[in-house]
């Protein structure tokens, strides 16, 4: 039998009780893992089922075709397709990028489908005053030369309205001159720009139009459309607004057919073992419980139906490496660092796993999703993690770096970043609900703050009255702020001990960010007679 330990027993049968009792460890959950098991798919090459490639992109065209070419180099050979969603859409040449791309990716067996999303209030049967939102994906349109007379890089776009799901979307070019037509057509057009970067055209065309679709039934009429152009509301020279990963990456979800969703951004490059490595972790629960089930005589039956459930509880990641190698350090050699069992006690941190380095059943993202999509600045990421863990699910990463994860100004993590203000909102809802108000496992009826500085009282002052409550001291290593004897929150009129860290009785929730003091905080803990997630929890 594999070589698994899960939060109640050893795999030679020996008691766990001071694992059971750990906090955010689900019961059911194995916390090792064979990696002669993981090294290699569970899955012959006849049955390998299809993997979703999942990308929202905005303006990534500096960095995209890096992205593309490590799909490219995969060594999984499976059958995967990539579904973008182009959010706002792109300005830059990231649709052209992609476009370019599709030949050679068909040619590794890779589909592409490209999303977006258009607003418009004279389509659709159903409209309000906010209008109808729609979506198109291109993997049903075809081209053909126009006559001769045209210009030769123009080309006809024939939109096959039957199978895509959405049969009022439709490819709409963007140019800063583009309106609505007053002649009761309800086609936008454009009459033709000076600049071919104005025009979105990326020289591909001079002039552009495209006629509306005229409710549910009939075909699609046909008009010039540049191949890959972004998309313009309806009636208007503005473009969508973007509207954020996590919106991007459901509409991408909803496109998508894969049994398994790999989450990747635009401008992050996968190693080549990415896909084969993730798959064979994500799936090998499958054969734990074939093997257990072929163990107790069960019927084959039986043995399908287990063997369907346990992936459907798993979210995989793995470790990644950060360019430019100095940008986010500390969060970077903390993720890479964890072990196992690490990844569920320290979830009051962050996401223990980076999203670009997800990958899941499709299941996984029925139970936990969908992601919020409130827009950028939404920590939708992490919000989306936290759900996966309350409903009870599974965590595990390759502990190798899987992916090349890029930080620049207009990168997610750069200028489309989350305000810290979101971050912690989200993180401390999800400590009061998991450790402190504990609806399934071990709940804490008081404990110890470790840190009497800005960042312990804040976490105070944010916890709920109730919760307060739970709170017998503050602790620390500093004398000032022991010297003061107690905090005093004025709101309650509540005076708090602050007493040295030696005298603190657990369970202690630290509040020390990690790195900062040369290791002396961290030696201290060390040095500590504790347990991680009996005695102790990191908050920072």
């Amino acid at each position: 039998m594999t070589d698994i330990v899960t939060a109640g027993h050893c795999h030679d049968g020996a008691s766990t009780a001071s694992l059971d009792a750990r906090v955010f460890i689900p019961r059911d959950a194995p916390l090792t893992w064979n990696p002669e098991d993981v090294a290699g798919s569970t899955w012959s090459d006849g049955e390998m089922p299809l993997v979703s490639i999942i990308m929202p992109v905005h303006n990534a065209a500096p960095f995209l075709q890096d992205a593309i070419d490590s799909i490219l180099a995969q060594t999984h050979k499976g059958p995967m397709e990539l579904i973008v969603f182009d959010d706002g859409p792109s300005t830059d040449h990231s649709r052209a990028i992609l476009e370019s791309n599709r030949s050679v990716l068909a040619a590794r067996g890779i589909t592409l489908k490209i999303v977006a999303e258009r607003t418009a209030t004279t389509l659709g049967s159903s409209t309000d005053s906010q209008g109808t939102k729609s979506y198109f994906d291109d993997s049903n349109l075809t081209e053909t030369s126009l006559d001769s007379s045209t210009d030769s890089h123009q080309t006809e776009t024939i939109l096959d309205r039957s199978t895509n799901g959405h049969g009022d979307c439709f490819r709409n070019a963007y140019s800063g001159h583009c309106r609505e037509n007053d002649g009761g057509g309800g086609s936008v057009h454009c009459d033709g720009c000076d600049s071919l970067s104005a025009c979105g055209s990326n020289g591909d065309s001079s002039s552009i139009r495209l006629s509306s679709i005229g409710g549910s039934g009939g075909s699609a009429e046909t008009g010039t459309a540049l191949r890959g152009a972004p998309l313009l509301s309806e009636g208007s020279a503005e473009r969508c607004q973007p509207r954020g990963c996590g919106f991007g990456r459901n509409r991408a979800i909803e496109h998508s057919r894969g049994e398994y969703l790999c989450f990747a951004d635009g401008d992050d490059v996968m190693a080549p073992g990415r896909i084969s490595r993730q798959l064979a972790l994500a799936s090998q629960s499958h054969k734990l419980l074939v093997r257990i089930d072929a163990a107790a005589g069960e019927n084959f039956w039986w043995s399908k139906l287990l063997l369907a459930s346990p992936s459907h509880k798993l979210l995989v990641g793995s470790n990644f490496v950060r360019t430019p190698a100095d940008a986010t350090p500390r969060l970077t050699a903390w993720a890479n660092s964890l072990s196992q069992v690490q990844l569920y006690l320290q979830q009051l941190v962050e996401t223990t796993l980076i999203a670009p380095t997800w990958f899941c059943s499709r299941q996984v993202f029925k139970t936990a999703g969908p992601f919020d999509e409130s827009g950028p600045g939404t920590p939708d990421d992490l919000m989306f993690f936290h759900q996966h863990l309350a409903n009870g699910g599974w965590l595990a990463k390759v502990p190798e770096p899987l992916l090349t994860y890029c930080f620049h100004s207009a990168s997610v993590t750069g200028s489309r970043g989350c305000p810290w203000e979101s971050i912690w909102e989200q993180r401390v809802k999800h400590l009061q609900a998991q450790l402190l108000s504990g609806p399934s496992g071990p709940c804490w009826s008081e404990f110890t703050i470790w840190n009497a500085g800005k960042e312990g009282r804040r976490l105070y002052r944010s916890l709920s009255p109730s919760n307060q409550a739970k709170v017998i001291a503050f602790c620390d290593v500093d004398v000032r702020k022991i010297a003061r004897g107690v905090y005093m929150h004025h709101e309650s009129g509540r005076a708090v001990p602050v007493i040295h860290w030696s005298e603190a009785r657990p369970p202690l929730l630290l509040c020390v960010k990690r790195g900062l003091t040369g290791g002396g905080f961290e030696e201290i803990v060390e040095s500590l007679d504790m347990t991680e997630g009996l005695d102790y929890v990191y908050f920072s």
